[in-house]
């Protein structure tokens, strides 16, 4: 409905909306004449709305004259006004801003019930989350949205991690005293940070047992290599098991003597070097598991030797090289 149209002909009461006012008042006015409300100079015809009047009775919408003000046409009858009428202001230093009729009854008898109008203050938060954190609106006012552990007075940064400061979101293991920093990795000197344990619980994994079968650690050895072979000594002879999963290369010394060493078949698919060393008292080889044996192994005092084990399957072979 048209501003016109309500001036002239008035408003049901199911209009939540009225026109604009010009201005609204901050205190108890004269209802009289030009003057000055909040501000603002109002002119014969500018619509004001009034809300701060002793008597809560007189407030409402009032259209200016030069002597004394009339209610306006949307808003002097009983039907005009019901809780929850919503009312804009355009102009004002501080009444600029949107209005709601408060009052319990509805409809409103103009000219007997106080009207209750209040201002709709939307909520805001503080200018800046100063501690980095999210924002929780609480009515009007803004609240800081942390952990209850963090000072309001402490941003978490990159500083605080892996820092003991107490202040900050730090990666807290075990003890909550300790932090986890990268001196903590590979180290047994600090129990309480997280640490990467294979095997035995006290022994902590490093770069040194990368490509070795020390201790309990879980890795394997660096294949081909001879420093990390799988070493045997025979010294009387007997039976000598290669298995992949010890290790792909066996330094082997035969010191047997008169005795003789049996070469086992695989036990799983895969390949192992033997790399022999015959002392001065070399001992015999026998390999009876295998189905295709290449070459021959060599039985003279101080030789170097190799024989290469393959496995595919069911089928088994053994290649002797000898230098």
């Amino acid at each position: 409905m048209s501003t016109q149209t309500d001036r002239l002909g008035g408003a049901k009461g199911s209009l939540a909306w009225k026109a604009p006012c010009r201005v609204a008042t901050t205190a108890n006015i004269t209802l009289s004449g030009t003057q000055t409300i909040d501000g603002v100079a109002v002119v014969a015809e500018d619509r004001v709305l009034v809300k701060d009047q002793t008597a809560g009775a007189d407030n409402g919408i009032y259209v200016v004259k030069s002597s004394a003000w009339v209610r306006a046409k949307d808003f002097n009858g009983n039907q005009e006004v019901v809780r929850g009428t919503r009312i804009y202001v355009t102009d004002g230093t501080a009444g600029q801003g949107e209005y709601t009729v408060l009052n319990t009854s509805s409809p409103v008898v103009i000219g007997t019930d106080a009207l209750t109008i209040t201002k709709e203050t939307p909520a805001v938060g503080p200018s800046s989350a100063t501690d980095g954190n999210l924002v929780s609106f609480n009515g009007t006012s803004g609240s800081l949205l942390q952990d209850s552990g963090l000072s309001t007075s402490s941003v978490i940064s990159t500083a605080n991690i892996g820092s003991t400061d107490t202040n900050g979101i730090q990666a807290y293991v075990a003890a909550s005293t300790d932090v986890l920093t990268s001196t903590d990795i590979g180290s047994l000197t600090s129990p309480n940070a997280v640490q990467g344990y294979v095997g035995s619980t006290a022994t902590v994994v490093t770069t040194a047992h990368i490509g070795s079968t020390s201790g309990n650690q879980a890795v394997e050895p660096s294949y081909g290599l001879a420093a990390n072979a799988v070493s045997y000594n025979s010294t009387a002879g007997g039976t000598l098991t290669p298995n992949s999963d010890s290790g792909r290369f066996w330094d082997v010394t035969n010191n047997a003597g008169e005795g003789e060493i049996t070469i086992a078949g695989l036990s799983n698919n895969g390949m192992v070097v033997l790399g022999i060393t015959n002392s001065a008292a070399p001992g015999t080889f026998t390999s009876t598991a295998y189905d295709v044996t290449i070459g021959s192994p060599s039985t003279e005092p101080s030789v170097v030797q190799m024989a290469i084990l393959l496995r595919s399957e069911a089928v088994q072979i053994i290649d002797w090289k000898t230098t």
